[in-house]
């Protein structure tokens, strides 16, 4: 599920990347502003992982060896015992009783991707997420669902949030400011095409940006306060990740600041990345090809958009694209 956008992870990644250091497959650093890419152990990663109560592990979300980097942390942080849960940017926050039977083993796998209509909620190849639902169902860890709905977000971009429902608009978390840097980001990601830049609003699509980020991280910190001896590893595209700009400044503002911890993997042979990318990188080769389903590289929702004619304001359906490929603050006008 995305915010809607027009530059593409793998560029983003590129630009946050320039003048860094490069990964090569299964190295692990530490990063950071005050560190100096010092080269860890894996075992070693993993301890310093379990010290927090939110750890963020990004992905390219078609990128197989990131899932696998992913699924290698929740099973290191299950093998140490005590509360854990697993966020997932996949799902709605209103599939959560979904995401519960799955977990307490009541749902089969069809059963699983036919409720929560994955192939339209997410569209992503499944097999690239089974591993992970698997290993939890396996060991009873409980799923969250941690997106928001991505008409909501839509919406914010097109009209601001102003134009959300009372009810919409009370149940949004506070969200902090966005950093300059970040701001700068975004701006250059709306300026990177001219559609958006002539028929958009810069502020819309900065709040919507805001909004996605601050919802994903609302979910981690309730469940962190609610579980305060816990631990959450918190999947979500590296785009919410890279520099703490996103859902790690989200859950600061939260007061969860000195708990979280961002690891990316990182295909990184050809791709350096900034210092101040994350608290720590993961190299994985670059992925091997395999023959793609039959998809548009895109996400897609339903929604319904105001229309105003001469007759007065009516109501109209659309399919709208919501994601391109990758995992970052992409957009496309709807």
């Amino acid at each position: 599920m995305g915010i809607i956008g027009f530059l593409t992870l793998f560029v983003l990644l590129q630009v946050l990347g320039m003048g860094g250091m490069t990964v090569e497959p299964g190295e692990v650093f530490r990063l950071g502003v005050q560190a100096d890419g010092n080269r860890l152990e894996q075992s070693v990663l993993m301890d310093a992982l379990a010290r927090y109560r939110v750890i963020l592990v990004g992905e390219t979300h078609d990128d197989p060896e990131h899932h696998a980097v992913q699924k290698h942390v929740i099973a290191a942080m299950a093998d140490r015992g005590g509360e854990l849960a697993v966020a997932m940017e996949m799902f709605p926050r209103s599939m959560q009783p979904i995401l519960d039977q799955w977990s307490a083993g009541t749902l089969n796998e069809d059963e699983f991707l036919d409720q929560t209509s994955w192939y339209f909620t997410w569209g992503f190849d499944a097999e690239l997420y089974l591993p992970i639902l698997r290993l939890a169902k396996e060991r009873h860890i409980p799923l969250l669902a941690m997106n928001i709905d991505r008409t909501i977000v839509s919406q914010v971009r097109m009209r601001g949030l102003e134009s959300l429902e009372g009810s919409t608009r009370k149940n949004l978390p506070p969200l902090a400011q966005p950093l300059p840097e970040y701001r700068r980001r975004l701006q250059e990601v709306f300026h990177s095409h001219p559609m958006m830049a002539a028929a958009g609003n810069l502020d819309y699509f900065i709040d919507a940006q805001r909004v996605w980020d601050g919802v994903m991280a609302q979910a981690i910190a309730d469940w962190s306060h609610r579980h305060p001896q816990g631990r959450v590893v918190g999947l979500a595209g590296s785009g919410h990740l890279l520099m703490k700009h996103g859902i790690p400044h989200q859950l600061a503002a939260m007061g969860l600041q000195n708990d979280t911890v961002v690891l990316l993997p990182w295909d990184g042979q050809d791709n350096p990345i900034s210092y101040q990318a994350s608290d720590f990188v993961w190299g994985t080769p670059h992925p091997v090809p395999t023959k793609p389903l039959s998809r548009m590289g895109v996400a897609l929702e339903a929604a319904s958009v105001s229309s105003q004619g001469e007759g007065g304001a009516g109501r109209g359906g659309a399919i709208v694209i919501t994601e391109g490929e990758g995992g970052g603050p992409l957009s496309l006008p709807k």
